[in-house]
This record gives structure tokens, sequence and C-alpha cells, in this order.
């Protein structure tokens, strides 16, 4: 039995002024971020399991219902 391979998607962009600045922006702002974690006087990985957490369940949230409906019109 071959693993899946799988077909590479097209994904066309275009990296203008606008999007180069929102980049910088993006990395810089990450930057003060992972500083700031760094600087704080407790365990990191508390916060971060805490937003992984908060993010699965808002997931949840958003799929139950599409779920709901895709099994109530089967």
């Amino acid at each position: 039995m071959e693993p899946y391979k799988a077909k590479k998607m097209p994904l066309e962009y275009k990296i203008d002024k606008e999007m180069l600045m929102l980049i910088s922006e993006a990395n810089v702002k990450y930057g003060e971020y992972k500083s700031l974690l760094n600087t704080l006087e407790f365990d990191a990985g508390f916060f971060l399991d805490s937003v992984i957490l908060n993010e699965s369940y808002k997931s949840t949230q958003i799929e139950v219902p599409r779920f709901h409906k895709m099994r109530c019109t089967t």
C-alpha cells in the first residue's frame, strides 16, 4: 500500500506594498509578544495552553451546528 500523495493546490497571491507593510507590522508585533512572554514571571506554557484550549472550544462551537445540519439532511 502506497501513502497518499496530496496534489499541490494553486495558490495565487500578490505581494504588493500594502501586503509587505502588513507582514512587517505583524512581524514586529509578534516579536513584541514573544519578548513580553519571556520577561513575565510565569510559565508561558500555561498561558499558551489556555489559548489553545479556548481556540479548540471556539472551533467546536463553529463545527457542531454544521455537523447537525449535515446529519439532519441525510
